[in-house]
Order: structure tokens, then C-alpha cells, then sequence
């Protein structure tokens, strides 16, 4: 056994639109404008207020295996126990000279980085160019048709608004007709 406690009700719709009140209608003002009118600061949130970063320098401490567990670790896995030298050692002050085929060699590829990089500089300036002559060419390809674009702009407007025009004096005959 069912019983119905609700029923469906659909309110009557009216619309009735007060035109005389619109003329001396005002908004209701702003929190920024009486702020501004009553000389109120805006309110501070001590919280969102930025301050500086104080951050702690972080140690690492090296990593320390006992002798029994190192012992057993593979060959590849074992710490590098060996401290860093201070000085780099008797090879590094040493000058390196070059044989002749070496010096040859050398030189030979300074010339050809050399050659590149006048390329490189030649190209981009050539590059820059045509992308100065094309943008001149585009900007007033662009003031040629800037007439024939604007009609064609507003005649789509216009169409658009006609549209619309249209549709809502299609929606005021529909609602005359139904009396909503």
C-alpha cells in the first residue's frame, strides 16, 4: 500500500515589468566605496603578509658502513672512501704540446668553427632582413584590405543582430499568444 504525500504544482507565471521605478533607481554601494566615502582603511590580514624566508643550511654527513657489511658488498657498490686531493698534481701543471699533426689538426678546426660562425652571423642577419621585408609586406597587405574586412565585419554584425531582432520579437509573440 502506497500513500502520496507530494503532488506536482506548477505556479502560475507572470511578468509584469516596472519601468517607472528605473529612472531614480541607485545601486547599492560597494564595500570599496564606502570604504572611500567613510575614509576606512582596507582591513589587514597580519597572515598574509610576506616575510622573509629564514631557511636552516643543511649537512650531510657522509655515509659510514660498518667493515663486516662493506666487506661483503660487490666491488661496483663499495663506497669511495678515497678523499678528494687538494692540489691536482704534478701532470696538471705541466703545459701539453702538441706534436705538429696535432697542432695541424687544432688549427685546422679553430678555421672551420671560424668559417661557421661568420655563416651563422651572415644567415641570421639575412634572416632578420626577410623577416622585416615579409612583415612590411603583411602589414600592408593588411591596410589594403582593411576597408573590405570592416564591411564585411559589420555586415556580419548586422546579420547578427537582425538575427537576434528576430528571435526575441518570435519569443513576445509566442508568450502573447500563450499569455505568459
Amino acid at each position: 500500500m502506497f500513500c502520496r504525500t507530494w503532488v506536482p504544482v506548477e505556479p502560475k507565471r507572470f511578468y509584469n515589468p516596472v519601468t517607472s521605478l528605473l529612472s531614480d533607481w541607485k545601486a547599492m554601494r560597494t564595500m570599496g566605496e564606502l570604504r572611500k566615502a567613510n575614509a576606512v582603511p582596507v582591513p589587514a590580514n597580519p597572515d598574509s603578509e610576506y616575510k622573509p624566508v629564514e631557511r636552516t643550511t643543511r649537512r650531510f654527513y657522509p655515509l659510514k658502513l660498518p667493515k663486516s657489511l662493506e666487506a661483503a658488498l660487490p666491488v661496483a657498490s663499495k663506497p669511495k672512501l678515497q678523499k678528494k686531493k687538494a692540489n691536482k698534481g704534478y701532470a696538471s701543471k705541466r703545459a701539453v704540446i702538441m706534436e705538429a699533426p696535432e697542432r695541424r689538426a687544432h688549427t685546422m678546426m679553430q678555421q672551420i668553427f671560424t668559417m661557421k660562425k661568420a655563416k651563422d652571423a651572415k644567415r641570421k642577419v639575412k634572416d632578420a632582413e626577410r623577416r622585416e621585408r615579409s612583415a612590411k609586406k603583411a602589414a600592408a597587405e593588411k591596410a589594403k584590405f582593411a576597408p573590405y574586412v570592416a564591411a564585411e565585419k559589420k555586415r556580419k554584425y548586422k546579420e547578427a543582430g537582425l538575427k537576434q531582432l528576430k528571435a526575441a520579437r518570435f519569443r513576445a509573440a509566442k508568450a502573447a499568444r500563450t499569455g505568459e
